[in-house]
């Protein structure tokens, strides 16, 4: 099971719940030019797929916990077969190449464990914001898979549409803000540095920066002269 499993149960799941109401949407129809779904039920949808990845999340986390000894066991038993090169050439051994590969990967494989885990405290967390009756009955059926019909819980996600909507974007907010804050990292390790380009935030350095204003400076001069402003 990974996010694809859980994004692919998920579509089967919303088929299989909305059978038989107003609100199915047969498999044909699924790429159909005129099926159109209005603005509330888009959102209601949108939502139910962010509870639900967002609930599902540990028991993901979980299972890639499990495998993780025997995965990154494969990968050492992968490396004893490398061979090793002459330690006189400028280049690095290639165990040491590969050793740096599998930390590389123990971190991101950690990362993403750490980032599912997350993902579900925020359920825990909206589910703490919101009235007892809808808790309880989101929690049935996001956390633990209890057949709920899809009236009921559409009228529950349409009550509380809003508030979960505002969770889910401040958390979209911050992800966003973070990989700018790793991008500008990277680009000042680069020679790089932000820059405003009207509107547009771009990396350049330092002499780059300064060419650009030259080149404005010059533009805005032969504007002037050309139109007599003075």
């Amino acid at each position: 099971m990974n996010l694809s499993d859980l994004s692919e149960a998920f579509g089967q799941e919303i088929q299989t719940l909305t059978e038989g109401t107003v609100y199915e949407i047969k498999t044909e129809e699924v790429d159909g030019p005129d099926i159109e779904m209005d603005a509330d039920e888009s959102r209601v949808r949108s939502v139910m797929y962010s509870l639900w990845m967002s609930a599902q999340s540990k028991k993901l986390a979980e299972r890639m916990e499990r495998r993780q000894a025997e995965h990154f066991e494969q990968l050492y038993e992968f490396s004893y077969g490398v061979p090793m090169y002459d330690t006189d050439e400028p280049v690095m051994k290639g165990t040491e190449n590969l050793a740096l590969m599998i930390l590389d990967e123990k971190m991101a494989f950690t990362k993403r464990i750490d980032r599912l885990y997350e993902e579900h405290k925020l359920f825990l967390s909206i589910m703490d914001s919101l009235d007892k009756p809808s808790s309880k009955l989101l929690t049935r059926y996001f956390l633990h898979n209890e057949k709920v019909d899809y009236e009921t819980l559409r009228r529950v996600l349409k009550r509380n549409l809003k508030r979960i909507e505002q969770f889910f974007k401040k958390i979209e907010q911050q992800q966003e803000e973070e990989v700018e804050r790793l991008e500008d990292r990277y680009q000042l390790d680069q020679g790089r540095i932000p820059f405003m380009k009207g509107r547009l935030k771009v990396y350049m350095t330092a002499a780059e920066i300064q060419q650009y204003k030259d080149e404005q400076e010059k533009n805005r001069r032969e504007m002037r002269e050309r139109f007599n402003f003075f």
